[in-house]
């Protein structure tokens, strides 16, 4: 072989090589691309999480009762791995110690230690009253009294007026959860990059009265005022967002959450109380709450 042949026949194995790399980097391009526009099978379904919230109905006692309901699930598998390891590891002490903003207050902590159930959950309960879970799998669960154990404290709801809820208990009962939810996930393996909350409210007339809102904050002369009945004769009614958590905020959270329960009852956004609305976006105030 000449040397001219040899060293055209040496350009040319070097345009391959070149060739081939600028190939592989536009295949893993092309890859990674594929790879982000192809939607993700959410980790779980509604209907999955609702499941489970009846069981936790169930459990409680409140099964065909009226009550109040709270879920979140993330949008991709996580893991708490090591919830089941002691009562000392921070994802069990939030279950255990729930977030409170004052004493006697409308929060969901039941001040009991936390029971393991089927190696799937840890669950805290006070039969008849409360109960909150943390599945390993994700999932968190909280379910309290619809009527005036809970939801409608202090109301003096009857038989002639249907349940009437105190619109701070829903606020306060609606913040922490936002704000328990984002520290419970904060220990997620991993920690997930987006969940959805739902707030639900079940069997919530009775004697064939609608449950109602008023949006004051309640005394003993107001109950009454602007008050409006639940539309329609439905069973339950849930209420949901989704959250990115590196970017949320417990009170902005709360707020799109409430809105959407004024909304169902008829009142707009600027009627609901304890809202800090020179803030961008608006939020519920924790310091309006207490």
């Amino acid at each position: 072989m000449k040397p001219g042949e040899l060293r055209n026949r040496l350009k040319d194995g070097r345009r391959f090589l070149e060739l081939d790399t600028r190939l592989g980097n536009i295949e893993e391009m092309v890859g990674k691309l594929s790879a982000r526009q192809t939607p993700q099978q959410p980790a779980f379904t509604a209907e999955t999480v609702f499941r489970r919230v009846q069981r936790a109905r169930r459990e409680v006692g409140y099964e065909g009762k009226p009550a109040f309901s709270l879920a979140a699930w993330p949008l991709q598998p996580i893991d708490f791995p090591n919830l089941f390891e002691s009562h000392e590891v921070p994802v069990v002490r939030l279950l255990e110690q729930p977030p409170r903003l004052r004493d006697a207050g409308f929060d969901f902590a039941t001040r009991r230690l936390s029971t393991i159930v089927e190696g799937q959950l840890r669950r805290c309960l006070i039969p008849e009253h409360k109960i909150l879970e943390v599945w390993r799998d994700g999932p968190l669960i909280c379910v309290v009294s619809g009527d005036d154990w809970h939801l409608c404290w202090g109301m003096r709801s009857a038989p002639e007026t249907g349940l009437r809820i105190n619109n701070l208990a829903l606020a306060e009962t609606i913040y922490l959860f936002c704000d328990w939810s984002l520290k419970v996930y904060g220990n997620g393996i991993p920690v997930p990059e987006r969940f959805k909350i739902r707030a639900m409210l079940s069997d919530m007339t009775t004697n064939g009265r609608p449950c109602s809102l008023n949006p004051y904050r309640p005394n003993d002369i107001n109950m009454n005022d602007d008050r409006r009945s639940a539309p329609g004769g439905a069973p339950g009614q849930h209420f949901e967002i989704e959250v990115e958590p590196a970017t949320a905020d417990p009170g902005v959270m709360a707020y799109r959450l409430l809105s959407d329960v004024y909304a169902w009852f008829g009142f707009n956004a600027t009627d609901m109380p304890y809202v800090n609305r020179e803030a961008a976006p608006p939020r519920i105030d924790s310091a309006q709450l207490r």
